[in-house]
């Protein structure tokens, strides 16, 4: 299976192109790259695409300028992604601005950014997809681990064996019966007319 890469961004010139520029090379090393503007066909529900691509994404990869977390959807790509935990990649595209504030809205400040100019586009290119084939197992030992907890937290427990929990007679109706309220192991139930 393919690396599966989300570009969050927001509609701005510069993050259009690179958004653009980037589908199109990764796409061509071999990467799943979805990308709004061409991913999302016409009739579709488009939110809806949207938040299942992000949590099936191995990478979301959200391009920052000093007003990307102006975006809305931004912020939303990138809290289903922490939600599913899919590694997000923050990478600054503009060299000539802040985006200390941006980190803070979408609440990514801790986490480590690149830079991706286009100075020196192979070496630029090179550190974004070692990153993406890195977090890609950090994504998938992540989303393994929670699964395991939330297996643990909703693992059915056993019922005892026993034969009869509780009985109950109805007298007054047109068919008296008797009404057996058990749990366990139903082949241990016997003398029963109705199961």
């Amino acid at each position: 299976m393919p690396i599966r890469v989300f570009i969050s961004y927001k509609r701005q010139k510069l993050s259009k192109t690179v958004a653009g520029e980037l589908k199109d090379r990764l796409t061509a090393d071999g990467f799943q790259v979805f990308l709004d503007t061409r991913a999302i066909q016409g009739g579709q529900i488009w939110p809806a695409v949207i938040y299942r691509e992000v949590g099936m994404s191995d990478v979301l990869v959200v391009l920052l300028e000093e007003r990307t977390a102006d975006s809305d959807w931004v912020q939303r790509e990138v809290d289903t992604a922490r939600g599913a935990h899919v590694s997000i990649l923050p990478v600054k595209i503009n060299p000539v601005v802040e985006i200390t504030d941006a980190l803070k809205v979408l609440a990514i400040e801790d986490v480590h950014y690149i830079d991706y100019f286009g100075a020196d586009v192979e070496a630029d290119y090179k550190t974004l997809t070692d990153n993406i084939c890195s977090l890609y197992k950090t994504t998938k030992d992540a989303q393994a681990t929670w699964i395991k907890s939330l297996q643990a937290k909703w693992r059915p427990v056993p019922a005892k064996n026993a034969l009869c929990a509780a009985a109950f007679e109805l007298r007054n109706r047109l068919h008296p019966c008797r009404i057996y309220l058990t749990t366990g192991d139903i082949t241990k139930v016997r003398d029963i007319d109705v199961l």
